[in-house]
């Protein structure tokens, strides 16, 4: 059941344009990603929204999809649990629960994975001092200086999408409108991108999620169902920390040293892991390289640039064993026959893939198809 404190009318003037990024950002995100099953979501809640319209008849889609995105700009604070269900041609390969809470007025986030089908629960804060991570099944936690700014990540996470109303539709004996979620993101990957938003008539919140992504080698489905949602709550700033056990253990990163080259040969005979050869655009050159090797890990980092503001980074170290597709601020891509994580965000392009036990992290100022053109022959090393 979803409940909202506020009351007063709607009006496009009066809603500041932070809260309708950062709310779409993280529905709209995967409307370019991998994507999973597609079980319908019963509608949250049932407080009527002031000002909204009312009787379907009598309301164009326009004005549906108008109300929509105000009512998501008018949220101040949003608690919720999310559903993540990810499948790839017909088979079901995670599900992820999770339960959020954000403050967007104060930019601090709480995050819990309850559920998920590839780790252990997590709870993770970020606030104004920094981030940490509690692990209560191994009774760890990690620091990290840094700090929250909701809207920032959000804008990261998405561009922009138009939304067109389809229909109306009675879920679980509840009113909903489908809208139709229209991406700009993928305009130049090959792929056919459809992604499906269903909103309560009432509240004219999502109740559900859905993308399909079909590309000539295989199908993605992902399907984000939302429950137990509370708008514009009050939230207590206990719930911004993390109580961790006195006998919790903070594990140590191990120091390792780095090494700058100015040369790129003198790295490639310097380095024991295998440094790669990207094939940048032609007004990039060589800058820097950056080695760091031990026993159990290295990492080599190529630095390319244009002689002004341009610059692309390719990256290689050992294999961190992360799952990318529980991150939701990144989306699924091809790269040759297996599946990289890219985002874009300020204008930069950051793709993520695996091979050969090694993780590959590529960034610039490059297009997504240029990024991921760069990193195919590279898949294959």
């Amino acid at each position: 059941m979803m409940e909202m404190k506020d009351g007063s009318a709607m009006s496009a003037d009066d809603f500041p344009p932070s809260r309708l990024v950062a709310m779409l950002g993280a529905l709209l995100l995967v409307f370019s990603a991998v994507t999973g099953a597609a079980a319908m979501a019963a509608p949250i809640g049932s407080t009527p929204t002031a000002d909204g319209p009312s009787d379907v008849s009598d309301t164009s889609g326009e004005e549906i999809v108008d109300t929509f995105k105000q009512r998501v700009d008018s949220i101040d604070t949003l608690v919720m649990t999310k559903t993540t269900k990810m499948t790839m041609n017909g088979n079901q390969t995670s599900t992820t629960e999770t339960k959020l809470w954000v403050d967007f007025e104060t930019d601090r986030i709480r995050r819990e994975v309850a559920e998920s089908s590839s780790g252990s629960e997590t709870i993770t804060v970020r606030n104004e001092t920094g981030t940490i991570t509690y692990r209560p099944d191994e009774n760890q936690y990690n620091t990290y200086d840094v700090g929250s700014n909701v809207s920032t990540i959000a804008t990261r996470m998405v561009g922009s999408a138009e939304f067109e109303y389809e229909a109306s539709e009675t879920v679980d004996g509840n009113e909903v409108y489908r809208l139709r979620a229209i991406p700009n993101t993928t305009a130049d990957r090959n792929a056919d991108v459809t992604g499906t938003v269903w909103v309560d008539t009432e509240t004219y919140f999502p109740t559900k999620v859905t993308v399909d992504t079909d590309t000539e080698r295989m199908n993605y489905t992902m399907t984000m169902q939302f429950s137990n949602v509370s708008l514009n709550d009050d939230l207590s700033d206990s719930r911004f920390t993390i109580d961790i056990p006195a006998n919790a253990s903070e594990p140590e990163p191990p120091h390792h040293e780095r090494h700058t080259f100015d040369s790129l040969s003198d790295v490639r005979s310097e380095a024991e892991i295998s440094v790669p050869s990207p094939e940048v655009p032609d007004e990039y050159e060589y800058e820097s390289a950056y080695l760091t090797e031990s026993d159990d890990y290295s990492v080599v980092r190529l630095r390319y640039t244009n002689g002004s503001d341009g610059e692309v980074s390719l990256s290689k170290r050992t294999d961190t064993g992360y799952n990318y597709s529980d991150n939701d601020e990144f989306e699924a891509v091809d790269i040759g026959n297996q599946t990289g994580w890219y985002n874009k965000f300020d204008g930069t392009s950051m793709l993520i893939w695996e091979s050969a036990n090694h993780t590959y992290t590529l960034y610039g100022d490059l297009s997504e198809s240029e990024t991921i053109e760069i990193a195919e022959p590279i898949e294959v090393e």
